[in-house]
């Protein structure tokens, strides 16, 4: 799998329009949308970049609080019924092409 990262052409048009000033309020307003357009652009790339790293965090997480729940010193409940585990599963699986 390719490694993923920002162009740097669209971080540099973001810091481009975030550092010009503008005369007017409707010089700012027109260029507002594409500023916008550009930084959400910007967020989805960067988001894109960290899914691999985000993805091996949520499983380590959810391994180690399933090993904490399943070793009987936090109590005894069934981790795997809880919310909060079946969202973590269902985004795991989603990542990977799988069905939950």
């Amino acid at each position: 799998m390719s490694k993923h990262t920002p162009t740097k052409a669209l971080s540099e048009l973001v810091d481009a329009l975030n550092a010009t000033t503008w005369s007017s309020w409707q010089t700012t307003a027109k260029f507002s949308p594409a500023l916008a357009a550009a930084q959400e652009a910007l967020d989805r790339e960067r988001l894109i970049a960290a899914a691999p790293e985000l993805l091996e965090a949520l499983k380590d997480l959810l391994d180690h609080y399933t090993s904490l729940v399943n070793s009987g010193d936090a109590g005894n409940w069934d981790a795997e019924n809880e919310g909060e585990v079946i969202a973590a599963r269902a985004a795991i699986a989603k990542a990977q092409g799988e069905t939950a």
